[in-house]
């Protein structure tokens, strides 16, 4: 499952950032020295703590040394099966990718960008051959794959995960996504905030009752006795559930059974264990939103968009 995984990802990634613009087919013959410097320290670690039992040290199959003049090889050859399935509609190879001309490679570099089709067939081989590579090993009684392959799909990954990461554009999509997730928290979770300093104040005064002789400041405190608190979990999710569709309604009643139970622990508990499963159940109605229901959301609270007022918040 591990290698279907990373098979399937690696090349998808990758078919993704061609058609976006954040790789392209001349980044794999010429890529940064600095990012070929990432790539080779990421295979090292995951060759030692991850793919230890695939990599296999036989005359057929040998532990090759990662260096940086490795890794370009290993991108060097995904690059080779693009071209090999843009060189011609028949299914023949083409010479070796390092021969063909400026304008050839340019070429491949636009049709991979532009054309869905081709990015389909190169991604697709890049598949088929990295499928054909996995094969029954008798000696660990596993499922294994040519080093070779197996490094090039890391390689790969880790080609489109530096090159994606440190663009531009995705930084600015990065800060901005970071600022819509922290707005509808503060916003969502602002009830939850308020119970949080409600309770911390009135356990407070609970440890100051049960502690022994009261000081007159603590007197005084008592004088207007706090609020009931589990009444104020209670009043609590009532507002953080304006904003929770219905089928939101199990996690949060679960949610306000655990809080009731860790303040049953009274004196052994703090405020914040109490509040922590209504805030996590924010937390997880959140990361199930899809980017389009976030933004959505966001215009919403902010007041950018003038969406409908009875659209369910999540249809």
């Amino acid at each position: 499952m591990d290698l279907a995984d990373d098979i399937a990802y690696s090349t998808y990634d990758f078919q993704d950032a061609l058609q976006s613009g954040f790789v392209s087919f001349c980044d794999l013959l010429a890529p940064e020295p600095t990012l070929v410097t990432k790539v080779a320290s990421k295979i090292k670690v995951d060759r030692e703590l991850k793919y230890r039992a695939w990599l296999t040290s036989t005359p057929e199959n040998k532990v090759e040394t990662i260096n940086d003049e490795f890794v370009k090889n290993l991108l060097a050859n995904t690059a080779q099966i693009c071209a090999d399935v843009l060189h011609s509609d028949i299914n023949d190879k083409g010479p070796n990718v390092s021969s063909y001309s400026v304008e050839m490679i340019m070429e491949f570099a636009r049709r991979l960008a532009t054309n869905e089709g081709d990015r389909y067939r190169a991604c697709g081989e890049i598949v088929r051959q990295r499928i054909r590579a996995v094969y029954y090993s008798n000696a660990n009684q596993m499922i294994n794959i040519v080093n070779e392959h197996l490094l090039a799909l890391t390689a790969l990954k880790y080609f489109v995960y530096f090159h994606v990461v440190n663009h531009h554009q995705m930084q600015a999509w990065e800060t901005s996504g970071g600022i819509v997730v922290r707005t509808l928290f503060e916003v969502i979770a602002k009830p939850i905030k308020d119970l949080e300093n409600t309770l911390k104040d009135a356990l407070e005064i609970r440890t100051r009752t049960s502690s022994g002789p009261q000081s007159k400041r603590a007197r005084l405190t008592l004088a207007d006795p706090p609020p009931n608190p589990l009444e104020q979990i209670k009043h609590t999710v009532k507002k953080v559930g304006v904003f929770l569709p219905p089928s939101w309604k199990f996690c949060l009643d679960r949610a306000v059974l655990e809080a009731n139970t860790e303040h049953d622990k009274f004196p052994n508990v703090t405020a914040v264990k109490v509040c922590a499963p209504l805030f996590r159940c924010v937390c997880d109605f959140i990361a199930c939103l899809t980017d389009a229901e976030a933004i959505e959301l966001h215009a919403r609270f902010t007041g950018t968009t003038m969406v409908p007022m009875l659209k369910p918040i999540v249809s």
